[in-house]
């Protein structure tokens, strides 16, 4: 049994004072919450508990054991909050990368907006003439030009049925399986503040145009 979850059987058992307890608690048997706990004791050579046929008492290493329990399963709990929490809430320093080739202006602009509605994220940006190595470079996202990129599915095209001159915007990150929240809340919303931006400027322009217009920006 993995030994965060005899801690856990361990630590349910002291406070229910009973193995009867905790198993109903934790969806287990009873002869699974025995196990853990003789386990725990047989890898410390030290009785954890005292057991009767009605109730179970900590001795003495067994009190110093659960109170040091408690902090690591305490701080395990907030660290897997916390790590979970990336993926639903957008915070923390987010890296991102641009060439530039791209409008500097229409981009920096977009991304105090963004910071206005993403208050807990903040923002650095790399401007390099050239395209980014994200591990190398130490970057989340890179925004890129180029007439092609290969496929992958940690690329997307910003503007599909646009060309830029004969190229294409592209955003690149690490990974789109279980992505930052900060890592996609910043894609969608440069993709449609961008579009927003190339509307209002541009009026009835054709979007190809407008986004070439903007690259001299």
């Amino acid at each position: 049994m993995d030994k965060f979850m005899s801690m856990r059987i361990f630590s349910g058992a002291v406070e229910a004072g009973s193995f009867s307890v905790v198993a109903e608690h934790m969806s287990c048997s009873k002869g699974n919450v025995s196990r853990a706990v003789l386990s725990l004791e047989d890898q410390l050579q030290a009785r954890l508990l005292q057991r009767t046929t009605r109730r179970v008492s900590l001795t003495e290493p067994g009190k110093r054991y659960y109170q040091k329990c408690k902090r690591i399963l305490a701080d395990l709990d907030d660290a897997e909050a916390e790590a979970r929490d990336a993926h639903t809430r957008a915070r923390g320093r987010l890296r991102v990368h641009c060439v530039t080739d791209l409008g500097l202006g229409q981009l920096t602009h977009s991304v105090i907006e963004y910071r206005r509605r993403f208050p807990a994220v903040s923002v650095h940006l790399k401007f390099l003439p050239r395209m980014a190595n994200l591990i190398a470079d130490e970057v989340d996202v890179s925004i890129v030009s180029a007439p092609t990129l290969p496929d992958s599915r940690n690329v997307i095209q910003l503007f599909p049925e646009c060309r830029l001159q004969r190229t294409r915007v592209f955003v690149v990150y690490s990974c789109r399986h279980h992505i930052d929240a900060k890592i996609k809340t910043f894609v969608d919303f440069m993709t449609s503040h961008l579009r927003e931006m190339l509307d209002s400027s541009f009026g009835s322009v054709p979007a190809s145009e407008a986004l070439n217009r903007v690259a001299q920006i």
